[in-house]
């Protein structure tokens, strides 16, 4: 008696029509629940786009898996530049910090950096209620295998012109599954969950970080679309913060830094 295999990614996008109907269309796609896809996610939808963030296991969105701080050197001024624009990381680290300490305090205010310890599930936890609470967002459980590409797949750059027909753009992804889903944009912040491969020792194995799969699919063909299409693009014009939020001003910094957030930001809304 023979058993089969279960069917690779390839072979169960392939059984799907390449044309397909999307199962469900949204505006901006966020794929990948770490820190940085949840602050995407977040600001997504704050700004009124219908958002869907989607995860391997939302069970484990915003998870830290071995040293659960925030912050430290160099790390810390990140933290609070995302606070100042709005940004959640630093209010839920002081929200469910256990321990926090100021490292280079020896030194002058430039190197001073603060770095709190979380109770990693309390902080996983109200991540998680944080997005199930915000509008205009969805969170969806599956695998993200593939991105859905519009006109000629090589098609872009400054050298393209219209005559040779559409330039390629992301419309949309593709699940594990073969499940498609549009939108205007996609923000993968997969980390190390693409392709992960762990090792223990001299042994290696595919995983996204120990006992999680890692998100299967291509990609070293994600890595090479997106850089060709990041070069193709010209570069982000400055002074968007100040445009996006006329309201923020600036402010001193206290002589010790004690939180990684500041309390005139509400923490949802």
């Amino acid at each position: 008696m023979t058993q089969s295999r279960p069917p690779s990614p390839a072979a169960s996008s392939a059984a799907i029509p390449e044309h397909a109907a999307p199962t469900e269309h949204f505006e901006v796609i966020v794929v990948g629940g770490g820190h940085a896809g949840c602050e995407a996610a977040i600001t997504a939808a704050r700004l009124g786009l219908q958002t869907a963030l989607f995860s391997l296991n939302l069970d484990r969105i915003a998870w830290q898996p071995c040293n659960p701080a925030v912050g430290g050197p160099a790390k810390s001024q990140l933290v609070h530049e995302v606070d100042a624009l709005g940004g959640v990381i630093g209010r839920l680290a002081d929200a469910t910090a256990l321990q926090k300490r100021v490292l280079n305090a020896s030194r002058g205010p430039a190197v001073w950096a603060l770095r709190a310890q979380t109770d990693k599930r309390q902080y996983a936890r109200q991540m998680l209620q944080l997005l199930q609470h915000t509008p205009n967002l969805a969170l969806r459980e599956a695998m993200v295998t593939g991105l859905l590409v519009e006109g000629a797949p090589d098609g872009g750059g400054d050298g393209w012109e219209p005559s040779q027909g559409q330039a390629a753009r992301v419309a949309g992804i593709r699940t594990y599954f073969g499940s498609t889903y549009s939108a205007g944009a996609v923000i993968l912040t997969a980390g190390t969950f693409l392709g992960g491969q762990i090792w223990v020792g001299n042994q290696s194995m595919s995983a996204g970080r120990a006992g999680e799969q890692a998100a299967k699919g291509s990609p070293r063909r994600w890595r090479r679309s997106a850089s060709r299409w990041a070069a193709s693009r010209p570069a982000p014009r400055r002074g968007w913060t100040a445009a996006a939020s006329p309201s923020i001003s600036s402010k001193s910094s206290p002589a010790t830094p004690t939180t990684a957030s500041s309390p005139s930001i509400p923490l949802a809304g």
